[in-house]
Formats: structure tokens, sequence, C-alpha cells
């Protein structure tokens, strides 16, 4: 799901994320793979947010999705490759809401 700038700024408050900026998901292509998201990269992968069902009715959770591992290529230095995994959930939910009194 693409974020706005309130749910951005809830996930960098509650992990420390930054989403890839909207210029280099294009020319990486993934926005073309995985449609408008906003994207979150680390040295494993690349991640989405997706809404999750609420029990509690209170704040907006989300989970991280993995749709991509990040692969270093040693001849290429600093040079990694993306590769498109089978998405899965990992362990890191948030709170979109940004109420984090809840």
């Amino acid at each position: 799901m693409k974020l706005t700038e309130t749910q951005v700024t809830a996930i960098e408050k509650q992990t420390g994320l930054k989403p890839l900026p909207d210029s280099a998901a294009s020319d990486a292509g993934l926005a073309d793979a995985f449609g408008d998201q906003t994207f979150y990269v680390d040295p494993q992968g690349v991640y989405v947010f997706e809404s999750i069902e609420n029990p509690s009715g209170r704040g907006d959770p989300a989970m991280a999705i993995q749709i991509a591992s990040v692969e270093a290529t040693e001849e290429e230095g600093d040079e990694v490759t993306v590769r498109a995994v089978q998405p899965r959930p990992v362990d890191l939910t948030v709170d979109l809401s940004g109420d984090l009194s809840s």
C-alpha cells in the first residue's frame, strides 16, 4: 500500500526505518514489479507494509511484508542484486496511526 506522510512518520518513530524515495523505487523497477507502494530496504530485503486485522479496535496496525531479497554482488563491489521472493510477513508490526499510547 502507498503510505501517507503520517503513516511514514509513524513507522520511522517506531522502527527508525525510512522509505526508499519514489524515484529510487522507480529506477530500481520496484514500482513496475510491485505497483504503487511505499518501499523499505534493509540489508536482507525489500519490504512493504500492509494493514492487518485489529481485534482491539485501537490504532491502525500494519505488518511488514518482505517482497524481495537483497544480495551483494561480489564481482561488483558495492552493487547488489534484488530478487523477488514469495511475499512473506516478517516479525514487525507497527501502528500506522502513530498513536503510541494504546
